[in-house]
């Protein structure tokens, strides 16, 4: 097993199933005081640390079975499904969310090309670890590509982008600025490795704060707007990056 899998383990266990079971014996926890946790689990903390505590408890259950312990596993009487009832939270950016959002990020007091490495990562819709690592042997511009290797995707598997113009002419651009470089998105500090995923995180919060002012400083010089949760007319409300959807894969 994984150490960041152990890891996770032991948190749901010490934050959701030691106070209410740690001392019992396995024979004295039934499946109905199993499930009235796991719905309170799911309704404070989401349906994730539900599903995974119930998954914990039916392994556990599952090894003392196959040590010969003759006992009711009461996690298998409780079904994965009707905790794992995800609600997705993506959404598409309107026309106008997405100019904001792009005159927002020209607003930020950082450096040209790390506000560059952002607008890629949002016109390329990848993650920052995919695009940060990127080296120019993955970009044909021929084929107007890029070739993302498996080890740098989530999936653990190869993926294609097709590059649009606009995602063209900021390869263009960064080619420019690091030409002895062999990474995409080039550290300013030290071309021969790239920027950190922090340098790129602290460009988006920057960008979410920009748009956080924008917003209050348009309400604020609204009569009574001060009283009222909407105003029609107004610029639509802060969107979180995190909230954009992902391009179908390739």
């Amino acid at each position: 097993m994984a150490d960041s899998t152990l890891s996770l383990r032991r948190s749901i266990y010490n934050r959701i199933l030691a106070d209410p079971f740690g001392k019992l014996n396995l024979d004295e926890i039934k499946s109905v005081a199993l499930g009235e946790l796991l719905e309170r689990v799911k309704r404070e903390g989401g349906p994730a640390p539900a599903v995974h505590a119930r998954e914990l408890v039916l392994q556990v259950y599952r090894f003392a079975t196959g040590k010969g312990v003759e006992v009711d596993n009461p996690a298998e009487a409780l079904a994965r499904k009707a905790y794992a009832t995800f609600v997705p939270r993506e959404r598409n950016l309107n026309r106008h969310e997405i100019k904001a959002l792009l005159d927002a990020l020209e607003q930020t007091g950082t450096a040209p090309t790390l506000r560059l490495a952002v607008r890629f990562m949002l016109l390329t819709g990848v993650r920052k670890g995919e695009s940060i690592g990127a080296t120019w042997s993955e970009v044909d511009w021929e084929l107007a590509q890029w070739s993302i290797p498996a080890e740098r995707m989530k999936a653990g598997k190869p993926h294609t982008v097709y590059l649009t113009e606009q995602a063209l002419d900021i390869l263009t651009t960064l080619r420019t600025c690091f030409p002895s470089s062999k990474f995409v998105h080039a550290s300013r500090h030290d071309f021969l490795k790239h920027m950190e995923e922090g340098d790129v995180q602290a460009a988006v919060a920057e960008m979410e704060n920009h748009l956080g002012r924008l917003e209050r400083g348009y309400l604020s010089q609204l009569p009574g707007a001060e009283d009222t949760d909407t105003v029609e007319g107004a610029p639509p409300a802060r969107t979180s990056t995190r909230s954009t959807r992902r391009p179908s894969a390739s």
